[in-house]
């Protein structure tokens, strides 16, 4: 069940600086590529719809897990990004991107913000404003 884990980070992120990430990301076109579910409910944003037994991990596993990183492959991810019009590689849900893929978007995609939060990406996925 997603609450639980949801719920977590809801009471553990009152800090200004993850406001101001989240309403940057209510900017941006979706769907949203990120490994914590959190940003996009905040944001309002529907998520890239591939990873979502990950969106819905069990409370309490903390990145990387091993089981979690090896689900995926990195055409998966890259799949993944096709899709997305938003990427957002965030601070321990980053460790899940494989470290190549994240030099290659970060080099390919348009940086939108850079905060201690992460980095907002945005593709250039066809039928994204």
């Amino acid at each position: 069940m997603a609450f639980p884990s949801l719920y977590e980070q809801w009471t553990n992120n009152w800090n200004l600086s993850y406001y101001q990430t989240v309403a940057a990301l209510a900017k941006t076109p979706e769907p949203l590529l990120t490994m914590e579910p959190i940003f996009a409910v905040e944001a309002g944003k529907k998520l890239v719809r591939t990873p979502i037994e990950i969106y819905f991990r069990a409370p309490g596993i903390d990145f990387p897990n091993p089981d979690v990183a090896n689900k995926f492959s990195q055409q998966g991810f890259q799949a993944m990004a096709t899709e997305a019009c938003t990427i957002f590689l965030e601070g321990k849900g980053e460790q899940i991107f494989p470290t190549e893929l994240q030099k290659r978007w970060r080099a390919e995609f348009q940086t939108f913000q850079k905060t201690r939060w992460g980095t907002i990406l945005l593709t250039n996925s066809f039928g994204c404003h």
